[in-house]
């Protein structure tokens, strides 16, 4: 009887701790209202997969951390909004390691053309040791990257004339990214490359400013600028590598709790946007066939531009810390055929 009356004691016991300790638990999770900024509207792979962060968010912390989305740049350009996150005055926003360079020289790894030939190269780097060296960059430059995405590939489009080889390039106006990376690249190329920030470019398109641009296929289909261009390479020059950034100033007022719950609303959210994105592009590729004239690049062609952006890959190589790119090959190698 005194045991079966210990045992009893001792379990209720056991279930109240463990309440209190959920409970417990529970309560260190505060209300927050967190703004979520990306440049494109509508429904696409970029803005489901945003919504799909929102609610991870919400799920794990009970209701209480809520995310609100601003997508098509309401609350600025990406360099602005960028600045107001490391700031702490923007909470989250979602970017490009392209967007990075503009802090960190580093980031620019991503961006270097023909570095990666499949996503699972991307990937390698992304969840392997280079992409700890890049959190912590980010962390020193007051930005947590939350997750790292990708499943499309940079291509050229333009209103002048169809491109099948690097003379074809030849002075033509293209809009690029406030990149170092991406302008000498251009200027390889033989094209004049123009920064235009995003919210300017379908105006800059129209009103012949620049003759194109290039871009993931979601950019050039969601963004409309079919809608002023009129021919389409698939140059694959480079991954777009996308990020999911939280503010440095906002997360130090956070406790533990708060930025697991972040943390895993990152990872789990990171997967779906890398299926969502490859998904998205099969028929992305399909609509701009309708709309827009497809010169694709023979090998030799392809050869040839891999050839004239060489001294730029050595030129930026060669201005990183060599233990990272020696991560970066290393990860690439550990997948490439």
């Amino acid at each position: 009887m005194l045991k079966t009356l210990l045992r009893h004691t001792l379990a209720t016991a056991t279930l109240l701790a463990a309440g209190l300790a959920a409970t417990t638990a529970h309560a260190q999770v505060r209300d927050h209202t967190f703004k979520l900024s990306f440049a494109i509207a509508g429904d696409n792979a970029q803005s489901r997969s945003a919504a799909f962060f929102k609610s991870e968010v919400e799920r794990l912390s009970g209701g209480k951390m809520k995310v609100t989305l601003f997508p098509g740049s309401q609350l600025g350009p990406d360099l602005q909004v960028l600045s107001g996150l490391r700031a702490g005055a923007i909470e989250a926003q979602i970017g490009t390691t392209s967007l990075l360079g503009s802090i960190d020289p580093a980031f620019n790894l991503y961006d270097i053309p023909f570095l990666f030939r499949s996503f699972d190269e991307v990937y390698a780097v992304a969840d392997g040791e280079p992409g700890k060296r890049f959190a912590a960059i980010g962390e020193k430059n007051g930005f947590i990257l939350l997750n790292t995405h990708s499943g499309v590939w940079r291509n050229l489009t333009n209103r002048s004339r169809p491109v099948a080889s690097a003379a074809d390039i030849k002075g033509l106006k293209i809009r690029t990214l406030q990149n170092t990376v991406f302008i000498d690249f251009w200027k390889a190329l033989g094209a004049n490359p123009v920064a235009i920030p995003f919210p300017e470019l379908y105006s800059a398109l129209e009103g012949g400013t620049v003759d194109g641009q290039e871009n993931a296929n979601g950019v050039t289909v969601f963004a409309k600028l079919m809608e002023v261009q009129k021919h389409f390479t698939p140059t694959q020059h480079g991954a777009y590598v996308g990020v999911v950034m939280f503010s440095g100033p906002v997360w130090a007022r956070l406790n533990e709790d708060e930025r697991k719950v972040l943390r895993e609303a990152g990872a789990t959210s990171g997967a779906q946007w890398r299926k969502a994105f490859a998904e998205e592009d099969v028929m992305l590729n399909k609509r701009i066939g309708e709309k827009l004239t497809i010169t694709p690049l023979s090998p030799a062609a392809r050869a040839d531009l891999e050839k004239l952006a060489q001294p730029v890959i050595d030129k930026h190589l060669a201005s990183f810390d060599p233990a990272l790119v020696q991560q970066v090959r290393a990860a690439i190698a550990t997948v490439r055929k």
